[in-house]
């Protein structure tokens, strides 16, 4: 071994490039495809790919339109959710004040103290 070997650090390729390196035959092959073809296939081409994607966009946005207006025959069921996510809350006969907040939270902090002592 020359003493270039020893001090150069092996650079390991990252994952962008090993995916360029498998990617660019690909797109050699497809850029040679196109670039044989005469000007007017390229622009016919083009535009006919500009059709194709405003249909598209065309006909997501008229359906996405048609979905939202309600049909009279539609029956929409009310999702309902579990007790555990929306527990049923029974109202208290007198409202808790805030000092009953404040003794509790101060009772139980005292008891978490008492814990960490014992």
């Amino acid at each position: 071994m020359n003493q270039e070997t020893k001090d150069t650090p092996i650079i390991k390729p990252s994952f962008s490039e090993k995916v360029k390196q498998t990617i660019k035959p690909m797109t050699d092959y497809l850029n040679r495809q196109v670039n044989n073809r005469s000007t007017r296939t390229k622009k016919v081409g083009l535009l006919l790919f500009g059709v194709i994607t405003s249909g598209i966009c065309f006909l997501l946005i008229a359906q996405s339109l048609k979905t939202t207006m309600k049909l009279p025959n539609q029956n929409h069921d009310n999702i309902t959710l579990p007790k555990k996510i929306t527990p049923e809350v029974e109202s208290p006969e007198k409202p808790i004040t805030e000092e009953e907040i404040i003794r509790k939270y101060n009772s139980y902090i005292d008891s978490l103290n008492s814990n960490k002592k014992n």
